[in-house]
């Protein structure tokens, strides 16, 4: 699995291409060049490229959650640890 692009990343509706284009979102994020962005993915359905421009945020939010659990001393019931260490994984 090759790594993740970072975010923030952003969404559009693309430009119609012809009658029927099942990809019409576009998902970017910035290049390191102002003004610039590469395109991360495509989808046909708005809720599918809303979670995927929140991908990188969803991540960094599971890491900290897991980080405060950790720090603060303060034990969930297992299967909440799990499943945020099951999204970690994944999405790493």
């Amino acid at each position: 699995m090759t790594k993740h692009t970072p975010g923030p990343r952003t969404m559009r509706e693309k430009e119609k291409c012809g009658v029927i284009d099942l990809d019409r979102w576009i998902i970017e994020c910035e290049t390191n060049v102002p003004g610039h962005k590469n395109q991360v993915a495509t989808a046909g359905y708005k809720p599918y490229a809303r979670l995927i421009a929140a991908a990188p945020d969803l991540l960094e939010a599971c890491k900290l959650a897991l980080q405060e659990f950790n720090e603060m001393g303060y034990e969930p019931p297992k299967y909440k640890i799990d499943l945020l260490k099951q999204a970690i994984a994944k999405a790493e």
